[in-house]
């Protein structure tokens, strides 16, 4: 197939997908906007936060709102770049203003409501949103909004970055985040200096979710956050109860854990042996590297150098770190 033919194959095709995205936003409407039918969602990408959302709205009745604060997308987000930090103390009103019409569902937009099933005559009765781009900044989120419930997903590093470079996800904002003072001085006291030393991709890849990961884990709040596990999650899926609890959702609405999510990339074992935990194939220079920068946080306690994760030693980390209040 020649270039210019197979371009426009796919200009045609990106055509149909904006379309059909476009009349699930114009549908995508609600009975009501108050900030306690919300459900927030957070993770690194490539942790299985959109196959929880699917889970989550798959009979709910709630609007899957799907990466919303994304400035590529819409310059209003702006103010809130990938891995802004806002401590939650801040008072952050540009973000604020930003964020609140997407919080209360009166925000519509295709890019966001690709999730949503299209419902003429029919309006949902609350939403879940779910964002891999506010990691530095849900801490604000759950202390400016008390009224949202909060769950953040975590999966081992190495499948986050391997699954990600697989997608050419290659930015690097290491040093966007370490750029940001407040957050050294919040956060990074004892890592700064090391993190800086770092060259290869894969240890900077490692850093940036180490660092993000950590600062989620010091700024939730126990009382209105609960912590997934996706490698728990995939192996019984019956350890979501207390998420589904949180979010308010009953079991005889949740989807199929067996099912798929529809970012699943192309050429996964997924795809053919439904939602599985199989370790990163990656050599044994790169786990050790990888381990040694998860050391700088605690990380490698929970999250061995073989792929494996110990859930209990995390629930400890993430009660240990985590706000009380």
């Amino acid at each position: 197939m020649g270039a210019a033919r197979l371009s426009s194959k796919l200009r045609v095709r990106e055509l149909a997908r904006q379309t059909v995205w476009g009349m699930r936003s114009a549908t995508a409407r609600e009975k009501g906007h108050d900030l306690g039918t919300t459900r927030l969602l957070s993770g690194s990408g490539r942790s299985g936060t959109t196959w929880i959302q699917e889970m989550a709205t798959a009979d709910s009745n709630l609007r899957p709102i799907f990466e919303p604060f994304d400035a590529r997308r819409d310059v209003r987000f702006g103010v809130l770049p990938f891995g802004r930090y806002i401590a939650p103390a801040e008072e952050a009103a540009d973000v604020h203003s930003a964020v609140l019409p997407v919080l209360t569902g009166l925000y519509r937009s295709p890019w966001s409501d690709q999730l949503s099933t299209p419902r003429l005559g029919r309006r949902y009765r609350g939403r879940l949103i779910k964002d891999i781009r506010i990691l530095c900044s849900v801490g604000w989120l759950a202390k400016s909004f008390p009224e949202v419930p909060v769950a953040h997903v975590v999966r081992h590093p190495f499948d986050v970055v391997h699954s990600g470079n697989a997608l050419n996800w290659s930015v690097d904002r290491l040093d966007f985040l370490l750029e940001q003072a407040s957050l050294e001085a919040d956060h990074l006291s004892e890592q700064a200096s090391a993190l800086r030393k770092l060259r290869e991709p894969w240890e900077r890849a490692v850093a940036l979710w180490a660092v993000e990961n950590h600062v989620v884990f010091r700024t939730l709040p126990q009382a209105g956050a609960r912590l997934v596990i996706y490698e728990e999650a995939v192996r019984d899926p019956s350890s979501l109860a207390p998420l589904w609890d949180h979010f308010r959702i009953p079991l005889s609405q949740v989807g199929d854990a067996d099912r798929p999510s529809k970012m699943t990339r192309p050429g996964s074992h997924i795809l053919s042996q439904g939602a599985r935990v199989r370790p990163a194939p990656i050599d044994e220079e790169m786990r050790r590297s990888g381990s040694e920068v998860l050391a700088l946080f605690g990380f490698d306690r929970a999250f061995a150098s073989d792929g494996s994760v110990d859930a209990s030693l995390l629930r400890a980390l993430w009660k240990d770190r985590a706000l009380s209040s």
